[in-house]
């Protein structure tokens, strides 16, 4: 139910300025799945429907009129629900129900039972606050016959009929819009996907701009993603992307969701993060994993100039914080990002406390793997290539080290320390559009010229 809500989405708020785009394709099977799954909600709905008692039922044999009270439903089944989608009209759902009613006629209980189909056709609009409203636009019911059957009491036509009428008006009147009502309460869902996704690092909200394309196997829509960073709407570094999602290929895998991301929604994650500087990470001298690569001796060992001026051999600290804003690109068939930072050298005094030493400018290609957890979009990244490495400033006099001499000191620094502090930052994942107590699942990723695809099925919870 949950997924076909976000596959009904037409429309939201219209998309505010600096927002990236992102393409969200969602396959038939993948609602008939979620209307499946969730059949229990059109099941709680429908048993609530109340039916008034039938006064004045004749009965020839005692002389007097009857009354049916405490009309209740005590049991309700779906056989089938289908999911057609109709290109100009919408998502269309087809419920058949088995219907099993008690009340009390007199002193016997009396069991009702009718089949009935609903098929309603679904489409959304908006609030005027740009939130999604989900509204059945079009229902019709049809009532199969109405069996009555009574313990203690013989039954006679005119009685039957009369039982038959009431509880044919009843649920012709009500079973349509018991089944809107459910529409109606999954509003409160799509307003959560709508709402703001906010972790330690960035806000981030999604919205769908304009109406979905429904074909015959899948609806696709457009859904824009804004970032924020302390409150304000992120800036992106490379300004908003177009793109279209060709159709599907039959070679592609046969996922229940596809979503194509743009090179901008990551540009835009990354820019985040430096905006809000979560990439700068300062080094302290007693890291236990650089606890021989943090002494003025070995630096040395690299940059002689260092240990002519310190002949007794002190701590060093690093500061590293990025220079520019990190550069996103997709490249055979990979993602990479670049980044340029400015590592900072100091020599931890005893006497004098932290003596800056060097600043280097160290460029680095990371390899980035995607994956999805729950809901959320993971990054983790390796060192693709070797570091580029200058230096940027000197306090130590002349330095001749060169890039050659320097890179593999700075190449063990960032294995074991920034690339770490990366990957921490990057684990905290990035919101996906689902709904609550869905998961994506099984995700398949493939990365083209412009954007990445994400294949993935859905689970509920």
């Amino acid at each position: 139910m949950k997924l076909f809500l976000l596959a009904t989405i037409l429309l939201l708020c219209v998309p505010p300025l600096n927002t990236c785009k992102t393409v969200l394709r969602v396959k038939k099977r993948a609602m008939e799945h979620a209307c499946q799954t969730h059949r229990s909600h059109f099941e709680g709905h429908i048993r609530k429907m109340s039916f008034p008692d039938l006064e004045g039922i004749a009965n020839f044999f005692i002389g007097k009129a009857l009354s049916l009270t405490g009309i209740q439903i005590f049991d309700v089944k779906l056989p089938n629900m289908k999911v057609n989608l109709v290109p100009g009209v919408g998502v269309q759902v087809t419920l058949e129900s088995s219907l099993h009613i008690k009340g009390i006629l007199l002193f016997a209980n009396v069991d009702i039972k009718v089949d009935s189909g609903i098929t309603a056709d679904v489409s959304v609009t908006k609030t005027s606050g740009g939130l999604p409203l989900l509204k059945v636009s079009a229902c019709k019911s049809a009532l199969g016959q109405i069996q009555v059957t009574a313990s203690g009491i013989n039954l006679i036509s005119p009685m039957v009929s009369a039982i038959q009428g009431h509880i044919h008006a009843m649920i012709s009147k009500q079973l349509c819009l018991t089944v809107s009502n459910v529409f109606v309460d999954a509003n409160v869902n799509l307003q959560l996907m709508c709402a703001n996704h906010i972790n330690e690092h960035f806000e981030l909200q999604y919205n769908v701009p304009t109406p979905p394309v429904v074909k015959n196997d899948y609806v696709e829509m457009n859904m824009y993603a804004q970032y924020k960073v302390e409150e304000r709407v992120l800036e992106l570094p490379t300004g908003a992307q177009e793109f279209t999602l060709p159709p599907p290929d039959a070679s592609a895998p046969d996922s229940m969701v596809t979503m194509a991301i743009p090179r901008d929604f990551f540009s835009s994650i990354f820019a985040a993060l430096h905006t809000s500087k979560k990439f700068s990470l300062t080094i302290p001298a007693s890291t236990s994993s650089l606890i021989n690569e943090l002494k003025t001796s070995y630096v040395g060992s690299y940059i002689p100039e260092i240990s002519r001026k310190y002949h007794e051999s002190l701590a060093v600290g690093i500061k590293i914080s990025l220079s520019q804003v990190p550069v996103v690109t997709f490249q055979s068939s990979q993602l990479a990002i670049q980044l340029t930072s400015s590592v900072e050298l100091f020599a931890v005094s005893p006497r004098s406390g932290n003596e800056h030493m060097l600043t280097f400018s160290v460029g680095v290609t990371l390899a980035a793997k995607l994956d999805v957890s729950v809901d959320k979009l993971k990054i983790s990244v390796s060192i693709q290539k070797e570091l580029s490495v200058s230096l940027a400033s000197s306090s130590i006099g002349q330095c001749g080290c060169t890039s050659s001499s320097v890179s593999g000191y700075m190449q063990t620094v960032f294995e074991k320390a920034y690339l770490i502090h990366i990957n921490e930052v990057l684990s905290i994942g990035v919101a996906l559009p689902a709904l609550p107590n869905m998961n994506l699942i099984q995700p398949v990723f493939d990365i083209k010229k412009d954007y990445a695809v994400m294949s993935c099925d859905v689970q509920y919870t």
